[in-house]
């Protein structure tokens, strides 16, 4: 239908533009004759004939073709053609371009590029850093234990226990030096030391000089104290330590790389190379990963311990005022 159409349309165009074009034609020779001079004597010019315009022919429309009703869910054969021919045939004016299947095979599928791997595995590292890794493991563990062990120890009820203190402190007081020392040999703790060193002195000496029993208790205090900063100190050597041999072996790694390129550089091979400059970064890395946790937890402990002192040098005090203000 749409083809009928358009014929129908064109033919009626063609038309009328046929009848514009000879109208156009009549005026201007009418116009001609009229502006031309007319001569006494002279005949008139003959007018021209303008060709009559044939109408249009009417165009017939074909009768209508009546398909049959087809049952319901069911496409009658002639509809199924002529679908088929009006999808087929292409539109004027419109070139036919064959089509291109770009989907994948399988919708689902997503194709991705090869990943190199691209890691090393423990057991490389380990084989690649050499023994001073292995040195550098075990300065771990050993830092590792120091923490959890300072953790452990380095608390006011390992250090200054309330309930001693106050118990000694009493007992000094009331003069009950037997009682006062079997409650220090029981106990382990800094501050039993220091009661226990005025306590030795006042057995000794049959009239005890403050100024002195001072001394003793300051000496013995300065001890417990230097014993417990030395104890923090391992974490400190292990944090300078690590870092030296983790460039040690930087040294090394290095070393085995200008060998390579020494001995023959026309045959030296990159993954050779490669290797002592893995070897140098493997044990910097390592050092590294060591020293610098002993030396935060370093930091930790030495202020820790430092709280403590003061703690201690309270207790010393008291325990002093105890046995110079004893009653006798």
């Amino acid at each position: 239908m749409t083809l009928k159409r358009l014929i129908l349309t064109s033919t009626r165009i063609t038309g009328a533009i046929l009848l514009t074009v000879n109208l156009g034609l009549g005026s201007a020779t009418w116009a001609q004759d009229a502006s031309a001079p007319v001569v006494p004597g002279t005949p008139p010019a003959p007018k021209p004939e303008v060709p009559a315009v044939p109408p249009p022919a009417p165009v017939i429309p074909p009768p209508a073709v009546v398909a049959p009703v087809a049952d319901e869910g069911s496409v009658s054969p002639a509809a199924t053609e002529a679908t088929a021919s009006d999808s087929s045939a292409p539109e004027a004016g419109t070139s036919v371009v064959p089509s291109v299947d770009l989907a994948p095979a399988d919708a689902g599928e997503v194709v991705e590029p090869a990943k190199e791997n691209t890691e090393m595995s423990l057991q490389q590292i380990l084989q690649t850093g050499g023994w001073l890794l292995w040195a550098l493991a075990a300065m771990s563990v050993v830092g590792l234990s120091f923490v959890v062990y300072f953790l452990l120890v380095l608390t006011r009820r390992n250090v200054t226990p309330p309930d001693f203190v106050k118990d000694v402190q009493m007992m000094l007081s009331y003069n009950r030096i037997t009682e006062a020392k079997k409650a220090c040999s029981k106990s382990r703790s800094p501050s039993a030391a220091i009661a226990m060193a005025g306590i030795d002195y006042i057995e000794k000496v049959d009239d005890p000089d403050p100024a002195m029993m001072r001394e003793i208790l300051e000496g013995e205090g300065g001890r417990q104290a230097s014993l417990m900063q030395n104890q923090v100190t391992y974490l400190l050597d292990i944090g300078v330590i690590a870092p030296m041999v983790g460039l040690l072996g930087t040294v090394f790694g290095m070393v085995k790389t200008f060998n390579v390129v020494a001995l023959d550089i026309a045959k030296a091979k990159p993954i050779e190379l490669a290797a002592g400059v893995s070897q140098a970064l493997i044990t910097t890395a390592g050092g590294l990963l060591v020293g610098i946790p002993a030396m935060l937890a370093y930091a930790y402990f030495r202020g820790r311990a430092a709280k403590l002192i003061s703690n201690m040098e309270v207790v010393a005090t008291e325990f002093l005022t105890a046995l110079v203000n004893r009653k006798k």
